[in-house]
């Protein structure tokens, strides 16, 4: 039904458009320049020609599928393409299959081994404890280091 309204409205404004292009305009010849001429400037035109007829029926024709047009994209649509789907029955998750246990290997020491020492020489510090700070920079003297001066 749209497709058909589209077509005619598509008709009527082709045929508006060319009907009008088709037609001399009123006053065209501005009164044969201030000359004379079988109708007076702007005045009186004589009985309506085809061409106007035809062009009263393309205006009349537009409008009315314009206003169908409007009706018709105002309606709610129910039906959709997916309605037409097949639609395919599938479990939401696959079936769950029990996982065999791994065997966990047994450690026999549960703490860290440190290396072993020789003599003369002192094991090192554990990594947690911080060392002394290296050598301190020397204040900065002058106007930017001490405020009272």
């Amino acid at each position: 039904m749209q497709a058909i309204l589209i077509t005619f409205h598509v008709l009527a404004c082709l045929a508006l458009i060319f009907i009008v292009l088709l037609q001399t305009g009123r006053g065209a010849e501005i009164g044969a320049v201030f000359g004379g001429s079988s109708q007076t400037l702007f005045g009186s035109t004589g009985g309506t020609t085809f061409l106007g007829k035809l062009t009263t029926l393309a205006a009349v024709v537009f409008m009315l599928t314009c206003l169908g047009l409007t009706y018709l994209s105002g309606q709610v649509h129910t039906k959709s393409v997916m309605d037409k789907a097949p639609v395919k029955e599938q479990p939401l998750l696959p079936e769950a299959k029990p996982v065999p246990p791994v065997p966990v290997p047994v450690t026999v020491e549960s703490q860290p081994v440190a290396p072993p020492t020789t003599q003369g020489q002192e094991a090192a510090p554990p990594a947690t404890q911080r060392q002394e700070k290296g050598p301190q920079p020397p204040p900065l003297s002058g106007a930017q280091g001490n405020p009272n001066q």
